[in-house]
């Protein structure tokens, strides 16, 4: 039925009509596929190859579809060839669009990824402010200096009366020696009275003890049996322990201790040494506990430059304890002076650390997060590894520690992989890297830290090879800026600064600006010329300023007419392509540009400069004002100096441009 119809209705379209309609499909296509949409140009091109759908059918010999009548071989060659093409190209964007689904949902999987490791790194940095407020509650509970004497009542009391101004005139100030509980006995009684009223003295505290012991000796009957209850313990073994308070900064434990050895039974037999040793340390307790009290009182009141200035007036031996180390550190580390708070911090885990549970809220645990904090914001992570490893050497299943030590060896390790990608010139490879190592710090809650510095110089340096100079130059700006400036207490790298200026000279001679490019090799050569510099390093910087400053030169011959400048920059000759400033590159034209016709040479020339003055028109560019002026005044100057070259006419230009 339906070939009957097909035969009944035998109407031949003439030839001239059939093609221009696959013309027409042709011309669609061309249009379709310089707006990127290949599928649908490929479809119009087999319109073009193809008749009608009513004279679509299958050959009767081979099977294949039937050619749309009255098109020549060439214009099926042409259109199949055309085909050919936009099936390539449509290939080629299919692959692109599924490259860039991977790419976003890997991006989705790393945003996920960092937001719950940022969660949990602020948790954990929630949990060491929460540990550092118990601990400080706890050092300043443990001064009697600083926490109100609660009333109790009194086991014993003893009035004293001291030399001193006195409301009544009589120069004599009457005190009550009183010991208010168990735990107190007259030695250490003696010791707090004698160092709250400025007795420093031993033959004040021995004879006070002396008068103290006998008068309780002769108190209530259930005094005096507590009292002869009380073990005695021997001259060593208090000697023994006093020095032990004394490490550990306990000056209050130390002293009583010191003053019960002076008043001991058997003070008979304490040879020489025991009794200089009681003398000296009994009164160096006193002033050690009094010198302390306006560390103590700063540190509550979070005074931290002023608590440190009261730690260094105490002698070194005094405070070279781990408890006044890691006050030190919390002092240093709130005044944001990383290099000592590291150093600090890095004493406390060297004194205490030994084969036992690392557990969270111990000093040394809080010394360890302080440390590896502030060897971070140094920029240094081997530094920050080695401390979160001195916890798993001593206590292996430590699992927190076990994670963050992880997380910060997988940066390290990415990092290490990314720099061998960029001297290899794999460049994509190595900016997807350094943008996971990025996402990687900011999950760990690292913030403009030198660590991250170093990310984005390498990032310029990758950026700078695949020419995309604006995010180039932002990466190196931002780095150079924080190795530069670093902050108070935080020592500046020469190496580290000479690094980011050659990196940043890199993306400026890839930018061709010259002259910024040599003014940071000349700072990275002063740099290179100090104290302790390597000598190869130094010799490799002279020979990359030699030859930019010979690119810096060449880029200043502008035009050969001017003959003054052509020839104070040593131009060379003015008839040769390789003198001077290479103007067909600014204006990116063509590299067969010489082949063509006189007028169309100028009509390219006109063509790409209206292109680029869009593009780089300062009130129109979107980036750095001073980049767009510089590069639409080379603009300016090459299309100026092609002029006069190739004898273009302004008024013919603007014609044939508008034609």
């Amino acid at each position: 039925m339906f070939a009957q119809d097909a035969a009944a209705i035998s109407h031949e379209a003439p030839a001239s009509l059939l093609l221009r309609t696959a013309g027409a499909y042709k011309k669609k296509a061309a249009e379709l596929a310089k707006d990127g949409e290949h599928d649908q140009a490929a479809a119009h091109l087999i319109r073009a190859l193809l008749p009608p759908a009513a004279r679509v059918m299958p050959s009767p010999a081979s099977g294949a579809l039937v050619l749309r009548e009255g098109l020549d071989e060439t214009t099926v060659a042409d259109l199949k060839q055309l085909l050919a093409t936009a099936m390539q190209k449509l290939k080629q964007q299919r692959m692109l669009e599924a490259q860039e689904a991977r790419e976003a949902a890997a991006a989705e999987a790393r945003r996920v990824e960092e937001a719950l490791a940022l969660q949990e790194a602020r948790a954990r940095a929630a949990r060491d402010e929460a540990d550092w407020s118990a601990y400080l509650q706890a050092s300043m509970d443990d001064d009697r200096l600083l926490v109100e004497a609660k009333p109790s009542p009194a086991l014993f009391e003893l009035e004293l009366q001291l030399r001193g101004p006195a409301n009544d005139g009589s120069g004599v100030l009457t005190k009550k020696l009183v010991v208010r509980n168990s735990h107190e006995d007259g030695p250490h009684a003696v010791y707090e009275f004698c160092s709250a009223h400025g007795l420093h003295s031993a033959d004040e505290v021995r004879k006070l003890s002396e008068i103290v012991q006998a008068r309780m000796t002769g108190s209530p009957v259930w005094l005096a049996e507590w009292l002869a209850a009380r073990p005695s313990t021997s001259p060593p073994e208090l000697l023994r322990r006093a020095g032990e308070h004394r490490s550990a900064a306990s000056f209050r434990e130390a002293g009583v201790l010191y003053t019960r050895l002076l008043a001991h039974p058997d003070g008979a037999t304490l040879s020489a040494e025991e009794v200089n040793a009681a003398r000296e340390g009994v009164v160096q307790m006193m002033v050690a506990e009094r010198a302390l009290l306006p560390f103590f009182t700063s540190v509550r009141t979070e005074q931290w430059q002023a608590a440190l200035d009261a730690l260094e007036r105490l002698p070194r031996d005094l405070r070279s304890s781990a408890r006044l180390q890691l006050l030190e550190a919390r002092c240093h580390q709130m005044l944001g002076r990383w290099g000592s708070a590291q150093r600090a911090a890095a004493r406390v885990v060297e004194a205490t650390a030994t084969y036992s549970p690392w557990l969270r809220g111990q000093p040394r645990m809080l010394a360890v997060a302080l440390g590896s904090a502030a060897a971070l914001e140094q920029g240094d992570g081997k530094k920050a590894l080695s401390f979160l490893a001195s916890v798993l050497k001593y206590d292996p299943d430590q699992e927190e520690v076990r994670t963050q030590y992880k997380q910060l060896k997988a940066v390290l390790q990415l990092m290490a992989s990314a720099e061998e990608q960029v001297v290899k010139g794999y460049n994509h490879r190595a900016v997807a890297e350094l943008d996971t190592v990025l996402a990687k710090l900011r999950g760990m809650d690292v913030g403009n830290t030198l660590l991250r510095a170093q990310v984005l110089l390498k990032l310029c340096r990758a950026r700078s090879a695949m020419k995309k100079h604006v995010e180039a130059m932002e990466d190196c700006q931002t780095a150079y800026s924080a190795l530069s400036t670093p902050g108070p207490g935080v020592q500046v790298h020469p190496a580290r600064v000479r690094e980011a200026l050659e990196a940043r000279a890199v993306a400026h001679e890839a930018d061709q600006n010259f002259d910024e490019a040599v003014a940071d090799l000349r700072a990275a050569s002063e740099l290179s010329s100090g104290p302790g510099a390597p000598k190869e390093a130094a010799q490799a910087l002279e020979g990359n300023l030699r030859r930019v400053l010979e690119l810096q030169r060449k880029w200043r011959c502008i035009d050969p007419s001017d003959q003054k400048a052509w020839h104070d920059n040593r131009c060379g000759h003015a008839g040769d392509p390789n003198s001077g400033r290479n103007h067909r590159s600014v204006l990116e034209l063509p590299a067969n540009l010489g082949d063509l016709k006189p007028e169309d040479q100028c009509s390219w020339v006109i063509k790409q400069y209206r292109k680029l003055a869009k593009q780089w028109h300062p009130d129109r560019y979107k980036g750095l004002k001073a980049r767009a002026e510089r590069k639409m005044r080379e603009c300016s100057e090459a299309k100026e100096v092609l002029f006069k070259q190739l004898t273009c006419s302004e008024g013919s230009s603007k014609r044939r441009g508008r034609a």
